[in-house]
Order: structure tokens, then C-alpha cells, then sequence
């Protein structure tokens, strides 16, 4: 049996990719015990089992010493070159570390010293196999009918843990270059949580669309099929699902070749250059080099695709099942079988 704890109950990213995760597993036959790190944070709770998977493990470091386990097994992700020492103790003191992406695995094989460290990619929920359907939440629907009627061009962004980590006055410039320079007819599209960023107010005054609070993952597919673009900056990351998420479901995706991004290089529509540098000021994890890109570049490629975008669209077509086919839900079964058979029988 299998206990996988994981912020249960919450809409974090997290979340929904431990639910993936254990979707798989019981396809692969696995009884899998689903337990809220709320439980594992309770004063005398202990949890025991013959494998615990703690998913993150990094926020979970002051109570991982309360599972009894024949495999303790963490999975989170490695953001920028360097990580506190403490993570790297605990790390050290469970049976193995599962991170996203090749970049995760080079930082902390290579650069940190770890030696437990395996790959287990993110995937894509069946739903993303989908074909393109009417959406059913009244915001996107609009939104829908709205760029149908005004012709314009709708660049995705999305505003999640904060403006600065995920660019936000960048793109604030490059779609003010295109609209006062260039005159272009495009919008757009913030999607972000409750919250309010310091930057959300900058990127108002582009008249932009802002999507606020918590949708659904057919919504969230219905909102990727109602755009042309998106763009996804991050200056540090251990995979940006949402990058891989738009180019499944086959929207022009711009994000840097850097970092986690690596990882799926071949499928983005649209690289841009970046570089390596610090980014993390208030990070407690975090604490070592990310990257940011070059918006001289960002601009010219964002001009390049507005003023050809069939061209682009039938590049992120095909791109599109070149994903499903690495990414999709039942590739990830057959990663996961591999993984299970190295870490859970050995």
C-alpha cells in the first residue's frame, strides 16, 4: 500500500499534479491511501506505511521525521542552481528525490551532490486528448464570442506566485511595443488566482481581460482553444506545466530555451533567448540562479507572429501531437511503471 501525501483540498500546482500521479498508480494497481500534509503537520500525528510519498517534500521538511515507512520517496522540484543545506540533509535522509525535469536532476546530481535523485517528468491529464468543444464557464464563453466579433489576436499570460518570478514587466513592455508602435490588434489575457499582484495593475492599463480565481481543467482547456497565443516567461522553475499544457492543446507557446524550459525545447513555437542570473530575493528554497530573457528578442518574435500568424499556427499544430505522444496521460503510465519497478521493488 501507498500513502501519498499532498495539499489535499487546495488548488495549488502541486495538487494537481500528485492527482495525476495517483491516478496513475491505481491504473498500474497500486492502493493508494490519499492523506493531506494538513495531518502530517498535526502536533502527534504519525504516519505510517510501506511506502509514503511526500509531494512537496521541501515544505514538509519539519515533519518528515514523523513518518515510519519501508521507502519515504519525495517529490518536488529544484528552481533555480542552489538549494539551502538543509534540503540537501533531508533529501539525503529519504530513500529517493523524483523531480520534473532533466534541468532539476543536473542542479542536484551535478551541482549539489545528490546521489537519490531520479526524473519523473509532469504529464498531461487525459482530458488534454480532447477534441475542441464549446465552453461551458460563462467568462470563457464570452471571451470566446468576444475575439470572434473584434478580430483580435489574444496573447495568454499567466500571473501565478508572483509578477516578478513570472516576468510580468516584461510582458507589460512587449505588449505595449505592440500595440503603441505597431499598432496591432491583439489583447491580453491575464489568468492568475485570487490574489493581486503588485504588477496586476501595470498590466490593466493594456486593457487587458484579467481571469481571477480557480476553473476547472476542462475550463482551463476551453481557455487555452480561445487563444493564440501564450506566452510564459518565468525566471526560475522545475518544469512550467502551463507551457506544456499550451502547446498540447496546440496554442503558438513563447518561452525561453533556459532552465526547466529545456526540457520540451523542441516543442515550443517560439524560443527566446535568455540568460543565467540571480532571482529569488525572498526565497527560503530557492537561492540560487535562474535565468530572464532578452525583450529585445520577445518583442521581434511577438511582432513576427502576429503579422504571420497562419504560418505559426500550423508550426503549433503539429508540435501539438508531438506532445500528447511524449507527454500525454498514457506515456506517463508507462514512465511511472519504470520508476515503480526501479525504486518500489529494488
Amino acid at each position: 500500500m501507498i500513502t501519498y501525501i499532498y495539499p489535499k483540498g487546495i488548488n495549488s500546482s502541486f495538487t494537481f499534479v500528485a492527482r495525476t500521479y495517483i491516478k496513475m498508480l491505481r491504473i498500474l494497481g497500486f492502493d493508494v491511501k490519499e492523506v493531506s500534509e494538513s495531518r502530517l503537520r498535526k502536533t502527534n500525528s504519525i504516519i505510517e506505511d510501506e511506502i509514503v510519498i511526500v509531494h512537496p517534500l521541501f515544505y514538509n521538511e519539519k515533519y518528515v521525521n514523523k513518518i515510519k515507512a519501508d521507502k519515504i520517496i519525495g517529490v518536488d522540484v529544484v528552481e533555480t542552481t542552489n538549494i539551502p543545506y538543509k534540503y540537501l540533509r533531508l533529501v539525503n535522509s529519504i530513500d529517493y528525490l523524483l523531480v520534473p525535469s532533466r534541468y532539476c536532476v543536473y542542479v542536484a546530481k551535478y551541482l549539489l551532490g545528490l546521489d537519490n535523485v531520479l526524473l519523473l517528468p509532469h504529464f498531461l491529464p487525459m482530458e488534454y486528448n480532447r477534441p475542441v468543444r464549446d465552453p461551458k464557464n460563462s467568462i470563457i464563453k464570452w471571451l470566446r464570442l468576444v475575439k470572434q466579433k473584434e478580430k483580435w489576436i489574444g496573447i495568454l499570460y499567466f500571473l501565478n506566485h508572483s509578477g516578478s518570478r513570472k516576468n510580468a514587466g516584461k510582458v507589460y513592455e512587449a505588449i505595449m511595443d505592440l500595440k503603441d508602435n505597431h499598432n496591432m490588434n491583439i489583447k491580453l489575457i491575464i489568468k492568475r488566482g485570487y490574489a493581486k499582484d503588485h504588477f496586476l495593475g501595470l498590466l490593466w492599463t493594456t486593457d487587458a481581460i484579467d481571469i481571477a480565481g480557480f476553473i476547472e481543467i476542462d475550463d482551463l482547456i476551453d481557455l487555452y482553444d480561445s487563444v493564440d497565443v501564450h506566452i510564459s516567461i518565468s525566471r526560475a522553475g522545475g518544469f512550467e506545466l502551463h507551457a506544456l499544457e499550451s502547446i498540447a492543446r496546440g496554442v503558438i507557446t513563447v518561452a525561453p530555451v533556459c532552465g526547466c524550459y529545456m526540457e520540451y525545447e523542441d516543442l515550443i513555437t517560439t524560443p527566446i533567448g535568455c540568460k543565467h542570473e540571480y532571482c529569488f530575493y525572498k526565497s527560503d528554497i530557492h537561492v540560487g540562479l535562474g535565468w530572464d530573457i532578452d525583450l529585445l528578442d520577445l518583442k521581434f518574435k511577438l511582432i513576427d507572429i502576429v503579422n504571420n500568424i497562419k504560418f505559426y499556427r500550423e508550426i503549433a499544430r503539429k508540435r501539438a501531437k508531438e506532445c500528447l505522444d511524449r507527454y500525454g496521460f498514457e506515456a506517463g503510465i508507462k514512465y511511472l511503471k519504470n520508476i515503480v519497478d526501479k525504486i518500489f521493488y529494488r
